[in-house]
C-alpha cells in the first residue's frame, strides 16, 4: 500500500468529474497501509464501480482507457470469483497488486486530463465567439459612425 499512501487516496475528484456515490467528498476516510481487507474494499470498490460506469456511459473516453479498464476490471472480477470480494480486494492492494492500483490512478488522472482539455477548448471556443461578436459589433458601429458622420 505504499504507492496508495504516496498517492492518497485516488479519489481528488474536481466539479468536472463529480465525486462518485458513496464515496466521502471531504475524503476524510483515505485508503491507509494500516487498513484491513475488509476497510479497503468499503472504501474502493464503490470508486472502481463508478469509474467504471463512468468510463462506459461517456463517448468521448477514448478507447484505449476503456480497455485499460476493462481488462483491470476482468483482472479483478477473477480474482473476486475464483476467492471472494475481500480477497480479491486484498489482492489489489498487495504489494505485488500495486501496478494494477498505480494503473487505475493513471486511468482516472488521463480521464482527468481529457477533461480538462474539453472545458479549456470550451472556454477557449467561447472566449472566441465572444470577441469576434465585440468586434463585429465595434465594426458596425464604426461603420455607422461613419455613415452618419458623412451624411
Amino acid at each position: 500500500m505504499d504507492e496508495v499512501a504516496e498517492i492518497g487516496y485516488p479519489l481528488t475528484l474536481t466539479n468536472t468529474l463529480q465525486t462518485p456515490p458513496g464515496i466521502d467528498p471531504g475524503l476524510k476516510y483515505p485508503l491507509k497501509r494500516s487498513d484491513s481487507a475488509e476497510d479497503c474494499f468499503v472504501k474502493f470498490h464503490p470508486y472502481l464501480l463508478w469509474l467504471r460506469e463512468f468510463i462506459h456511459l461517456n463517448p468521448w473516453v477514448p478507447v484505449e482507457i476503456t480497455n485499460e479498464y476493462d481488462t483491470l476490471w476482468k483482472d479483478y472480477k477473477d480474482k473476486e470469483s475464483e476467492c471472494d470480494k475481500i480477497s480479491a480486494v486484498k489482492e489489489f492492494f498487495s504489494q505485488t497488486a500495486h501496478s494494477k492500483v498505480l494503473q487505475l490512478w493513471n486511468v482516472y488522472k488521463r480521464l482527468r486530463k481529457r477533461v480538462d482539455d474539453m472545458g479549456s477548448k470550451r472556454v477557449t471556443k467561447k472566449q472566441n465567439q465572444i470577441a469576434t461578436r465585440v468586434i463585429a459589433e465595434l465594426l458596425r458601429s464604426e461603420e455607422e459612425n461613419k455613415k452618419s458622420g458623412t451624411g
